[in-house]
């Protein structure tokens, strides 16, 4: 996915599916810095960014299971 940024900054797709992969895998100091640059990519160019990020499964999954 990097290697996708690199070749194209502003695929919102790569970008989304970045901070689902680092946060699944426990990654989420990396993760929150991604997100970070998903946001500014996309307003950079003027899209709005789609919010919320897309949580993984297992994220929501302990989200329901804290409450």
């Amino acid at each position: 996915m990097l290697r996708l940024l690199d070749h194209d900054p502003y695929d919102e797709r790569a970008h989304l599916d970045l901070v689902d992969v680092l946060a699944e895998s426990g990654r989420h100091g990396e993760s929150r810095r991604a997100r970070e640059r998903y946001l500014a990519a996309m307003t950079e160019i003027g899209v709005t960014p789609a919010l919320p990020v897309r949580s993984t499964p297992r994220a929501a999954e302990r989200l329901r299971t804290r409450s």
